[in-house]
């Protein structure tokens, strides 16, 4: 059972490890400060992404992306797919900057 759950934390901490060195790339010239915010780094990297991964196979398929993908299935390339893409990802980025400034403010 030991051996089982030392195993579990072994691979959490790599791919943490991992996906830290993702987040503080895209985060650049963020970092945490303290003790407390490196821990958490590392405890949420996991969560975190599994979470944006998830948010972002949604927003790809859900009903306007697939009739987006319908409308420009001929083309190979297609300003209008762009667009929603663009479109997509601007907005999120915009729910997760407003996010930052509510959490500055809180904190």
């Amino acid at each position: 059972m030991f051996m089982a759950v030392a195993r579990y934390l072994l691979a959490y901490l790599a791919v943490s490890a991992f996906l830290v060195g993702l987040l503080l790339l895209q985060l650049f010239p963020y970092r945490p400060e303290t003790i407390a915010g490196w821990v958490l780094l590392f405890v949420l990297a996991l969560p975190i992404t599994l979470i944006g991964e998830a948010i972002g196979s949604w927003l790809f398929s859900n009903h306007l992306a697939r009739t987006v993908d319908e409308r420009t299935k001929a083309q190979s390339f297609s300003w209008f797919r762009i667009a929603y893409g663009l479109a997509t990802y601007l907005i999120m980025i915009a729910i997760v900057g407003v996010a930052l400034v509510f959490w500055k403010l809180l904190t």
